[in-house]
C-alpha cells in the first residue's frame, strides 16, 4: 500500500494540484485523501479506484507492475504542460513556484513510524 499511495501523492504533484482539487475531481473528501497521504489507514478499493481515475483522465496513469513495483505513467500533454509552466515561471505543484524558489518544510517520518504503519496495512 505504502507504494501505491507514493504514487498518488507524486502524481498529483505532477499535475499541480491541491489535496482539495484531487478530492473534488475524484468525488471524495479533502479529510479521506489527506487521511490516505498520511498513511492513517488502510484506504477502501472505491477511494482509490475514484483517485486513479480522476488521475488518469488528466493524464496520469498509476501502474502496478508485475514485479510488485508501483509507477506513474505521464502522457505527452502533461509534459508539454509542464514544461509551459516552468518556462512561463508559473506554479507547477501546489506548493509554489519555479523560479521564486520558496523553501518548504516537510515532514519525515521515523523508522518506528513506517514500522508502525506497516504493521497496520
Amino acid at each position: 500500500m505504502i507504494g501505491l499511495v507514493l504514487c498518488l501523492r507524486a502524481a498529483r504533484s505532477v499535475l499541480g494540484w491541491s489535496q482539495t482539487q484531487l478530492a473534488t475531481k475524484a468525488g471524495i473528501s479533502k479529510p479521506a485523501l489527506n487521511r490516505l497521504e498520511r498513511f492513517e489507514n488502510a484506504p477502501r478499493l472505491d477511494t482509490v479506484t475514484r483517485i486513479q481515475e480522476a488521475l488518469a483522465e488528466a493524464g496520469v496513469r498509476i501502474e502496478h507492475r508485475e514485479n510488485g513495483e508501483f509507477g506513474i505513467a505521464i502522457n505527452h500533454a502533461v509534459v508539454r504542460d509542464m514544461a509551459e509552466r516552468i518556462e512561463a515561471g508559473e506554479s507547477v505543484t501546489s506548493r509554489g513556484k519555479v523560479g521564486g524558489v520558496k523553501e518548504v518544510k516537510t515532514r519525515s517520518i521515523t523508522k518506528e513510524q513506517m514500522e508502525r504503519f506497516n504493521k497496520k496495512g
